[in-house]
């Protein structure tokens, strides 16, 4: 049985919390880059500049947790950690037209979204519910895929799910990424948030509070 988000046991203990937290935050996966612009992103957004102090400072605990959560669901269920780059190299995944061009740079900016429809090439190969998080995303204040991830605090993105990614992802190619790349001065438009959010406009599901 793959485990879900909610099959992941929690830690006893205060001290015990801490240390596995600790622990999740230095691994080198984890997108602790992303999870910085995150922040960024919703310090320039007006609804979050309306919270107060209190209520963001909750926010950022719950959006850590969430995060860290899945993170770890998503590391103990991948079926082969070595298919992963190995952390401080150049990631090998790329395939088709980007391995081809070479355009990719795994800068995660195509990530840079809070969710995305839902159609997996193979959708019997990634659990539900998690399906259910790349429609949804993983709660209020997230801005990036539950399933990016990042190289060796590098800053470069790692998909966790490249080899089972869902349709959109693979449609977002070279034109599409010269167009986010030319456009990043465009998030003021957005509220701050990444440019990116706009292009999966199609895919995603409203949602009302986020």
């Amino acid at each position: 049985m793959r485990p879900t988000t909610s099959t992941v046991p929690r830690p006893t203990g205060r001290k015990g919390r801490s240390d596995r937290w600790l622990r999740l935050l230095r691994h080198p996966f984890f997108p602790r880059s992303f999870v910085l612009r995150n922040l960024q992103t919703l310090a320039a957004e007006a609804r979050w500049a309306a919270l107060p102090v209190r209520l963001q400072r909750l926010w950022v605990r719950r959006l850590l947790i969430e995060r860290g959560r899945f993170f770890r669901a998503v590391l103990t269920w991948r079926p082969a950690a070595s298919v992963l780059p190995t952390p401080g190299t150049r990631s090998r995944r790329r395939r088709g037209t980007a391995a081809a061009t070479g355009y990719c740079d795994d800068c995660g900016g195509c990530c840079e979204i809070a969710s995305g429809y839902p159609e997996f090439p193979e959708p019997e190969a990634v659990p539900t519910s998690w399906r259910r998080a790349f429609a949804e995303g993983l709660g209020p204040y997230h801005r990036f895929c539950p399933f990016l991830w990042e190289m060796a605090g590098s800053g470069r993105s790692v998909c966790a799910i490249h080899e089972w990614r869902p349709v959109a992802c693979r449609a977002f190619e070279q034109d599409e990424c010269r167009w986010l790349q030319n456009d990043r001065a465009g998030a003021a438009a957005t509220a701050g948030r990444n440019p990116s959010s706009r292009w999966l406009q199609f895919g995603r599901r409203p949602r009302r509070g986020r």
